[in-house]
This record gives structure tokens, sequence and C-alpha cells, in this order.
């Protein structure tokens, strides 16, 4: 007889628990007047909680999904700025239709470098949250 595998819980109910006990730990600083500072470095651990819940909401819906949305964002950019400035640098004696191709060029391979390292870099912020937040094994 096996044993089905156990499931690991979800990051964002995970997440939603160490951020109720990090508030209630607030409220008790609150509560026994502890000092500014340290207030202040309980609340940027409640933001940083937050930022990571909402980044594990993000993630539910796909890497590919994501490199798309924000790969369409970063390329869009990269896009119109190389337009501008390839017309611009050659005083508009480039042909439109070289600008247009090398801008194409530029903008999407920004957006999908800009995509993929966007991805990367919530990533490990999602992980020093958790690190930072769940509770550390007592050995």
């Amino acid at each position: 007889m096996t044993t089905p595998p156990v499931k690991p819980p979800d990051q964002g109910v995970l997440l939603e628990e160490c951020l109720q006990n990090e508030e209630r730990r607030l409220r008790d600083m609150q509560s026994k007047g502890a000092n500014w500072l340290r207030l202040f470095e309980q609340r940027r651990r409640i933001a940083r909680g937050q930022r990571a819940l909402e980044w594990a909401d993000t993630r539910r819906e796909g890497e590919s999904q994501f490199m798309w949305w924000h790969g369409l964002k970063v390329g869009f950019a990269g896009f119109i700025s190389t337009f501008l400035v390839s017309s611009f640098v050659s005083g508009f004696s480039l042909p439109i239709t070289l600008s247009v191709v090398l801008s194409v060029a530029v903008g999407g391979v920004g957006g999908l470098f800009g995509g993929l390292m966007e991805w990367e870099r919530r990533e490990r912020e999602l992980e020093k949250a958790l690190a930072a937040l769940l509770p550390k094994p007592q050995g």
C-alpha cells in the first residue's frame, strides 16, 4: 500500500498566513510602545510580504502569459526609442523601412530579454520574502 504524495502548500496561502502573523506582531509592537525604527522595519517587512503575495498570484497565471504582456510593454518601448533614435541620428536620411526593421528587431529582443529578466528578478524576491517571513526551524 502506497501513500499518496504530500502536496506542498500553496505559496500564496503560506504568505497570507505569514502576513497575518506579521500584522499581529505589528499591532502588539504598537500597543507596547515600540520605537519608531522597529515599527518602520516591521511595516517594511509586511510590505515586502504583500509584494511577494501579489507576485505569487501573478505567477499562477503562468510564465508565458507574463512574458507576453511584460515583453510587449518593454518591446514596444524599445521599438519606439530605437525608431526615434535611428531617425534622428541619421537625420531622417535612413530609409523608413530600414528604421522599422531595426526597431522591430531591437524591440523584439529587448522585450524577450526584459520579460525574462523581470520574471527571474521577481522569483528571487519571492524566495527572499519567503525566507524572511517563514518561521525558522528549531534545530
